[in-house]
């Protein structure tokens, strides 16, 4: 394309009066290493962001100046004329050697493409010799300017690019231009977005951050200081949330690491229920959405933010003890809108959990280490009378007023011992502080599989609960902090004599052998006769009696590998309710009418009736209290 024009217009006039023109435009001469310190001050002032922004920006007003010039000057030429004007004022200039490979123009619709080379770049030639060859284009200018001219002349935002650079290491400078929308690299666009934050206004809304961390500085501080002040004075975690309510004004919730509430503030009790659901039903619905937040131990473990449902947002954050959750602490929004500060304080929040909850378990375990092991002294008989009430002074309890022994039964195999021992030992701690919240002394430790409880007989009127009622309650404890075994409870007759203690431990455990799923707390009491047959009896003629009774029954089920011994006390236990007996051997009625039948030929009895079925009842119960027959009951 001819282009003599312009190049006849490319005159330049010899300085006189310190004056030169290009093109009827003044210009001055100076090196291009004068550019390369200028954009190496730049870095060192503002970064590389924004040194590669103001280059852009820099060549833009450039290419757009030479280009409304054009258009000025030019007002009979074609668009594609006008803009392969550009490439010779690009080379005029000394910044490059332009050569266009492709240009698309359609004004019609409205569509662009151009691409092409550029040798010699000054811009690539000096950032070699300050940098070497760096990893991405280098070009800003003259990318910055190309896009200038072309965008000017179209009158629509037109973005050129390099693909490949000299300061990269390339033969030569190769470059694209096509309409903004078009592309679709956000690091490009991000380039050429020109309405950036002036760096005055950037340090001024530094200076506007910095302030506002140091406000929120003081004001963590001086939360910090009451949420530990509230420690030191004893307060319970109710008072720390409420201490952290008063000032961050947004409801707050501590719960241990099953989602049991511990304490909550700024949230009455219907919501706190409402939510605590919500939680516990996010974490079991969405497991692996949960553990994805990493809400786990680390050494760095920071908030999340958790949408739990509608309108339920929560900053969490772990309490951790003995590196490991023993709960979780909360803020609770409408929305996910958390502030620093909450950030910042629910960090705290946890940290000053953690030292309470290290401090109740350090005095519950001491008064338990105590407690148990004056309790295993009581029920080894080992202590006289008068020892064990002048020890009554140091534990608060008045060893002369009745009492009754309750026995939970904890079996629950672990693969691994220490686990067994570390859950058991978690659960006398709950069970401790069960009684601790209720101001009730107890004396408690655990023997093998079962837990022993020393409660006195007045303080259940003083709360107005019956042993049962206090019994259902523990096992509810027991059965919130582990979900997985089920627990049996065994209840003593209430004695006023300590020395009768370990009669009393020996009748709860009696007790305890003959609970079921259906039926899980036992009393002595109940028990009777059979009770009083086992306690006072001679053992091995019971053992003899019921083997006997039972032999014919034993000996198919141990030659079959069948439980019809089983079959037959739970048909028993129901009162000979088909249903109910089905229901509680998990068989059907056709399966369960068979068992029923192959018992009576085995027996030889009519078990329906209640001479041939109570001895059979009452001899599979001895087996059980004795230890010889064990059912999964």
């Amino acid at each position: 394309m001819n282009h003599s024009s312009i190049e006849k217009e490319s005159v330049v006039s010899l300085p006189i009066d310190g004056k030169i023109y290009l093109n009827n435009q003044r210009v001055f001469i100076t090196s291009t290493a004068a550019m390369s310190l200028l954009r190496q001050g730049l870095l060192e002032m503002v970064g590389e962001k924004r040194t590669r922004q103001f280059l852009v920006l820099h060549g833009w007003s450039l290419g757009a100046h030479d280009a409304a010039i054009t258009l000025q000057n030019n007002p009979n030429k074609s668009k594609e004329e006008m803009i392969l004007d550009g490439p010779v004022l690009h080379t005029q200039k000394g910044h490059v050697y332009v050569q266009h490979k492709k240009l698309e123009l359609d004004i019609k619709k409205n569509s662009f493409y151009m691409e092409g080379i550029w040798r010699n770049s000054h811009e690539a030639e000096e950032y070699k010799k300050l940098f070497g060859l760096d990893d991405r284009p280098t070009c800003y200018t003259m990318i910055g300017y190309a896009s200038g001219y072309i965008s000017t002349i179209l009158g629509m935002k037109v973005i050129v690019t390099e693909v490949q650079c000299e300061g990269k290491g390339d033969d030569c400078c190769y470059w694209i231009a096509k309409k903004e929308q078009e592309w679709k690299d956000k690091e490009v666009k991000e380039l050429f977005s020109f309405n950036e934050t002036s760096l005055i206004k950037e340090l001024e809304l530094a200076y506007e951050q910095i302030k506002e961390e140091r406000d929120n500085l003081d004001k963590s501080f001086t939360i910090h200081k009451r949420l530990t002040s509230e420690l030191i004075q004893g307060h319970d975690l109710k008072s720390i949330a409420s201490a952290l309510f008063d000032t961050l004004n947004v409801p707050i919730m501590f719960e241990d690491y099953q989602f049991n509430v511990l304490a909550a503030a700024g949230i009455d009790e219907k919501e706190t229920i409402k939510s605590n659901e919500q939680m516990k039903c996010f974490k079991n619905s969405k497991r692996h959405r949960f553990k994805e937040l990493k809400l786990e131990f680390h050494k760095d473990f920071k908030p999340a933010i958790v949408h739990v449902a509608s309108q339920h947002y929560r900053l969490m954050i772990p309490i951790i003890l003995n590196h490991q959750i023993t709960g979780y602490c909360s803020v609770i929004r409408p929305t996910d809108d958390f502030s620093i500060l909450e950030n910042m304080m629910i960090e705290r929040s946890s940290l000053v959990c953690a030292m309470y909850l290290l401090n109740e378990r350090t005095v519950i375990e001491a008064e338990q280490r105590m407690h148990g092991n004056f309790l295993e002294e009581i029920l080894s008989g080992k202590m006289s009378k008068q020892e064990i009430i002048k020890m009554g002074h140091y534990v608060n309890v008045d060893f002369l007023k009745p009492f009754h022994l309750v026995v939970v039964n904890v079996f629950h195999t672990e693969h691994n011992v220490r686990e067994e021992i570390e859950w058991k030992d978690d659960l006398v701690t709950k069970i401790s502080g069960f009684f601790k919240k209720m101001s009730i002394p107890i004396l408690i430790s655990y023997k093998s599989e079962n837990i022993a409880i020393y409660i006195q007989a007045d303080v259940l009127h003083q709360y107005n609960k019956t042993i049962k009622s206090l019994t259902e309650e523990i096992l509810a404890v027991c059965s919130k902090s582990y979900p997985c075994p089920t627990f049996y409870s065994g209840i003593s007759t209430c004695q006023d004599n300590i020395d009768l203690a370990k009669d009393q431990f020996e009748e709860a455990l009696t007790a305890v052998k003959l609970s079921t799923k259906s039926k899980p707390i036992t009393s002595y009491e109940e028990l009777g006769f059979i009770g009083l047959l086992i306690q006072t009896g001679d053992k091995n003629a019971i053992r003899k009696y019921s083997f006997q009774v039972l032999k014919d029954l034993l000996e198919y089920d141990s030659r079959k590998g069948m439980d019809l011994t089983k079959t037959l006390y739970h048909y028993i236990l129901n009162g000979g309710n088909l249903e109910q007996t089905a229901c509680s051997s998990a068989l059907s009625i056709s399966g369960l009418r068979y068992r029923i039948e192959k018992i009576k030929d085995i027996l030889s009895v009519d078990i329906r009736q209640p001479a041939s079925s109570y001895p059979l009842f009452l001899a599979i119960q001895m087996l059980i209290i004795l230890g010889e027959i064990q059912f999964d009951l």
